[in-house]
């Protein structure tokens, strides 16, 4: 099993049994949870049992022609998007168009790679690639007396985290584009818990299951609209922030730092970073937010301990310590450096991220790519659209702790855009290529039928194109079996290129890698 699919399924698993120890929820009395505790409990849950109920997904169909539209309805625990027909964002309905899809298996085949063992000695090992390569052609012909500028738009799904990796090549004429990368909205749903899904609480996200998730959200044309729009502006207002530092306590082992204030929360919102429990009476007032002490030489050693309060200051907090997870007759002295002082939202948050990505990272690579402000910006929609600086802030994001924002922001699934010039000459073509690589969708072991491997595609959804012409060519089907389709192609017949109906909206290919002989 690939290490992503781990850490997915563990992700669904936490989402279920670790947010609401992580998350109590703000505007209720809750005692106090602690994250260590939570996340043992959580092990001790039957993984392989609870991943089929997590989600709903049910899986793909292997049957007949009188299973197609069961196929194609199915959904899947991992979903890794169709890929999308290339659009243009003005006009293009004069242009013909053309498309030719390639779907290259060949890195399924076997090779040997070596290594050095521990003791010096040259070994070797079988691997192949898991991802397809596809290969999206377009052949655009201008039929007017007019030169013809354009600007080409190429959608495709992924994450901030697996962007360096997913983020598809755009050509003209055979010469890479120079090409914008402009990422859309988080695309997951929210949901409760699994044993009150239907309760309307927004606890667990919930990712795009199947292509017709992201029918229901490109079909309007404003997911497009909003992520061409460009990054939100940062927020200015001024806040003042609480810095924890050189926290010390007289216990021995498991000291914990809590930070008691009584808040009005029609008038303060309460941001963390370093925190990871949290008490609220909603009919007091009273916060007790806090933190273990990090130990000497461990990694939160040198993590910036924030309070941030957003909108009316507190006339004065406390600070009282504990033992984590333990009662006790003896009293807990804590001490810490606090300091206090006012600035500008967005460069607390900036300070924030900057710390994050150094330690959760999802590589210099991304960052590259689009950029710090640009994922700040993501994770401030995010703020404003249900956490803790939204008029309906989700029960997931109660506690305020900007670690939930962040991460989330980095592994959500979303539509980014690749934005390229362009022009046609009068009566003239061109042709454009979009490389790129595809995860398959898939359910996990023990969730039903695992054994199969899903790789989609969308014909018209979300473009202003035309298409009078579409194929699809198989390479490398030797590597693979091919379980389910409704594509046409026929492996016993070598039938690896086949013609399709750019009227139908969506075309499915199940496969599983070929047992070696």
């Amino acid at each position: 099993m690939r290490r992503e699919d781990v850490d997915k399924m563990l992700e669904l698993v936490s989402d279920e049994h670790l947010a609401p120890a992580l998350g109590p929820a703000r505007r209720r009395r809750h005692p106090k949870r602690w994250a260590a505790l939570a996340a043992c409990l959580a092990l001790g849950v039957g993984l392989w049992n609870l991943l089929p109920h997590l989600l709903g997904g049910s899986s793909g169909s292997s049957g007949g022609a009188e299973s197609t539209q069961e196929a194609a309805d199915a959904t899947f625990l991992s979903y890794a998007g169709p890929v999308f027909p290339l659009t243009v964002e003005e006009g293009g309905g004069e242009l013909d168009a053309r498309r030719e899809l390639t779907y290259d298996f060949s890195g399924f085949a076997p090779r040997e790679e070596a290594f050095t063992a521990a003791d010096g000695a040259q070994k070797s090992y079988t691997t192949w690639d898991e991802e397809l390569q596809v290969t999206d052609r377009y052949q655009l012909t201008n039929p007017t007396d007019q030169d013809r500028a354009l600007t080409l738009l190429y959608p495709f799904v992924a994450s901030y985290n697996s962007l360096a990796k997913l983020l598809p090549t755009l050509s003209a004429e055979g010469q890479t584009l120079e090409a914008q990368i402009l990422p859309g909205g988080d695309t997951d749903r929210y949901t409760g818990a699994v044993v009150d899904a239907q309760s309307g609480e927004k606890l667990n996200r919930l990712p795009a299951t199947s292509w017709q998730d992201y029918r229901q959200i490109l079909e309007d044309g404003l997911y497009q609209q909003d992520a061409l729009s460009g990054a939100l502006s940062l927020p200015q207002e001024i806040v003042t922030v609480y810095r924890f530092e050189d926290a010390a306590s007289t216990a021995a082992e498991n000291p914990v730092l809590c930070v008691e204030l009584d808040i009005d929360p029609e008038k303060t919102r309460v941001l963390s970073y370093g925190f990871h429990f949290m008490d609220w009476d909603a009919e007091t007032g009273h916060l007790e937010i806090g933190f273990s002490l990090p130990e000497e030489g461990e990694s939160r050693q040198d993590l910036p301990f924030l309070l941030i309060l957003v909108g009316q200051d507190v006339e004065d907090y406390a600070l009282t310590g504990s033992r984590a997870g333990q009662e006790t007759q003896e009293p807990v002295t804590v001490s810490a450096q606090v300091t206090r002082n006012q600035q500008p939202l967005d460069g607390v948050l900036r300070e924030v991220l900057e710390d994050f990505l150094s330690r959760y990272a999802p590589g210099a690579e991304t960052l590259s790519l689009v950029g710090e402000d640009q994922i700040l910006s993501s994770a401030c929609r995010l703020l404003h659209e249900g956490g803790m600086l939204s008029d309906e802030v989700y029960s997931r994001y109660e506690t305020g702790w900007l670690e939930d924002i962040f991460s989330d922001t980095l592994s959500s699934g979303r539509v980014f855009y690749l934005r390229a010039q362009a022009e046609i000459p009068a009566r003239g073509s061109l042709s454009v290529t979009a490389s790129l690589l595809k995860d398959p969708s898939l359910n996990y072991p023990g969730t039903g039928d695992s054994g199969s491997w899903r790789y989609d595609m969308v014909t018209r959804l979300g473009s202003s194109l035309s298409f009078s012409d579409l194929t699809a060519t198989l390479e490398g089907g030797q590597w693979i079996e091919i379980l389910d389709q409704n594509y046409g192609f026929d492996p016993q017949a070598e039938l690896w290129q086949v013609s399709l109906d750019p009227n139908q909206e969506y075309y499915y290919l199940d496969i599983r890698r070929r047992a070696e002989s």
